[in-house]
């Protein structure tokens, strides 16, 4: 009974603190915002800049986690994210966005991967891993929960104060780190290190990556899905939005509605999607991404906004369905810092879109961005999915 209570906790907690790092005020604003200190240019720099500090911060913060504790790592995780916020509400200015916005990278960095090989391992201590995909579409739609209401409530916190969507988000991240420090941390394959293993534990974390035909294939394939839809969540969408001419309470309410469908879309299709095999399921995301894409540059503001449902619908079922993949593939010994080198190689592909995106929205239309990251790179991700399937086959079949 204790150990089942412990992992309920575990899966209760893990709920609570997505949830709660999701009640993000300020994202239907931010653009508008930093606006007012920083151009397109600089604001595409500074998102380049920080996903450059998390590709650097990625890999020792996935062995911190390996080594020290997937729940330390998170609590620590936090309260450099909330306390980038509170700067960021304290000194409003170009500076102050900018150092906030960095020590936010930190903590999203230490976050990374620990959270979800927190759960995962949780569940595999207690022969229970099969949960996981359940586990994930139901973490999966308290996110969007959440996200739907901050940001149908951030434009109008923007509205009473500039800087009180940010208060409230770094609030509610900062009782996210009491809920992770009363996790408990699964002993399985939990060995204790000293730095001097931090390079062979480095190594082993990557090693997974590229272990067979098959994990090779679906790295490159994570890497692009995940770089190209997550610029479109965090920094593309809200350009594009914001470009359309729409005020900052209306920005709200069209991102909180698509969310709304998008919620509803994981949760009755989701799940379903999930129980495809691993070749199925990979030719998903193109379908997706094609279709988003070619709504997006139609210059209708209509088709536009309707654009956004499969925009972020692409980014959310990453989170689920690729997620779920490389979880399986992974040793648990090293699987926070597979997790960490995935999303540091993410973060190369999201730097390069949103480095250039911005010179390139101030000279045209933020409606191209998805032609040349949506419509261009199609046929090699189709590739890779055609990969996928065969090399999958192959290892089940071996």
């Amino acid at each position: 009974m204790k150990l089942k209570n412990y992992v309920d906790r575990n899966i209760l907690f893990y709920y609570l603190t997505e949830f709660l790092n999701n009640l993000l005020f300020f994202i239907p604003i931010y653009v508008a915002f930093q606006n007012h200190y920083l151009t397109l240019t600089q604001m595409g720099l500074l998102a380049s800049v920080r996903y450059i500090l998390m590709f650097l911060m990625e890999l020792p913060t996935g062995v911190f986690a390996d080594l020290w504790g997937r729940r330390i790592s998170c609590a620590i995780g936090a309260i450099f994210d909330a306390l980038g916020l509170f700067l960021i509400v304290l000194m409003p200015s170009s500076l102050w966005i900018v150092v906030g916005t960095l020590i936010r990278a930190v903590g999203e960095s230490a976050m990374s991967g620990a959270n979800t090989a927190l759960i995962y391992d949780t569940l595999k201590e207690n022969n229970r891993e099969e949960e996981y995909t359940t586990i994930a579409t139901r973490e999966g739609i308290f996110t969007q929960i959440a996200l739907i209401f901050a940001t149908l409530v951030g434009g109008f916190l923007y509205v009473i104060s500039p800087t009180l969507p940010f208060l409230f988000s770094g609030i509610s991240i900062f009782v996210s780190v009491f809920l992770y420090l009363n996790m408990k941390e699964p002993r399985l394959d939990s060995t204790k290190y000293s730095w001097s293993d931090y390079i062979n534990n480095t190594k082993n974390g990557v090693k997974e990556l590229f272990k067979n035909t098959y994990t090779r294939y679906l790295s490159i394939y994570f890497m692009l899905i995940a770089g190209i839809t997550w610029s479109w969540m965090t920094y593309i969408n809200l350009v594009f939005i914001n470009s359309l001419g729409f005020a900052e309470s209306t920005q709200g309410i069209i991102l909180s509605s698509a969310r709304i469908v998008n919620a509803v879309i994981i949760g009755f299709i989701a799940i379903k999607i999930l129980k495809f095999t691993r070749a199925y399921g990979a030719w998903i995301h193109p379908i997706i991404m094609g279709v988003g894409s070619l709504f997006a540059l139609i210059p209708n503001p209509v088709l536009n906004v309707i654009a956004i449902i499969p925009l972020m619908f692409a980014s959310t079922l990453r989170f689920n369905l690729l997620n779920k993949l490389t979880n399986e593939v992974f040793d648990s010994r090293h699987r926070a810092t597979s997790l960490s080198a995935l999303n540091l190689l993410m973060g190369i592909i999201y730097s390069i879109i949103v480095a250039v995106s911005g010179p390139l929205v101030e000279l045209t239309s933020p409606r191209w961005i998805y032609f040349f990251t949506g419509i261009l790179p199609l046929p090699l991700i189709i590739y890779l999915a055609i990969k996928m399937k065969q090399s999958y086959s192959f290892n089940k079949n071996n």
